[in-house]
């Protein structure tokens, strides 16, 4: 079978979901919005009441002091060990999609799970049919969702090191050396220990590559 079948007819029916579907329903939206709540302000007649403040009535004498001193009716003193209970809202999407980095972490989770049920499908494609002369499109969509990964974590760490906050500079710089120390040490492990079948993987790959170009008439070294 030629690279044009069952792989690519399912690559372009995700594609053509991921473009119809996502202004209707994203599961990114649906993992943010699904059990986070916001915090409502409370009216200042709620905090006058809590407190014991009265509401300025009226024109009078205390009125013109307060204006003297810079002071307006809307401004009043709230002690802090007041009973004060928020009252909640679910979070939409409105209320989210002015976060920074939402829209590349939308795009990301719904380009992810695509990418998981195309994976999903040829590999159960490949054990019923088990093909010989097909290119597996489904680790192409894998190493897309690595490369976006990839370009998101790289806007975030030029954001952090672009900001103000030295904190979170030395945040990434701690977790960078650490993650250096960690593969520094799977360098030095033992294979029996560490092993992935990566030899197997990379001669199967091979062995594919090699079939499928020469059933199209090219050769191979």
């Amino acid at each position: 079978m030629a690279v044009i079948g069952t792989q690519l007819v399912v690559s372009m029916v995700m594609a053509s979901i991921i473009q119809k579907l996502q202004p209707h329903f994203s599961a990114a939206r649906w993992l943010l919005s699904r059990r986070l709540v916001r915090y409502l302000h409370p009216t200042d007649d709620h905090l006058r009441e809590l407190a014991g403040v009265q509401a300025p009535k009226g024109k009078g004498r205390k009125r013109d002091d307060r204006r003297a001193d810079g002071k307006t009716d809307k401004e009043f003193t709230v002690p802090c060990n007041i009973n004060l209970q928020l009252e909640t809202a679910k979070v939409e999407r409105v209320d989210i999609i002015g976060l920074q980095f939402y829209t590349e972490y939308q795009w990301l989770v719904d380009f992810s799970a695509c990418a998981l049920v195309i994976y999903l499908l040829t590999e159960g494609y490949y054990y019923l049919v088990q093909p010989r002369a097909e290119v597996n499109l489904s680790v192409i969509w894998c190493l897309l969702v690595v490369v976006f990964i990839l370009s998101l974590l790289c806007n975030l760490t030029s954001a952090y090191f672009t900001g103000d906050d030295d904190g979170e500079r030395s945040i990434c710089l701690v977790f960078g050396f650490f993650f250096l120390l960690v593969s520094m040490a799977a360098l030095i492990t033992s294979e029996n220990i560490l092993e992935f079948g990566l030899d197997r993987a990379y001669t199967s790959l091979s062995d594919t590559i090699s079939g499928f170009l020469g059933s199209q008439g090219m050769e191979t070294r």
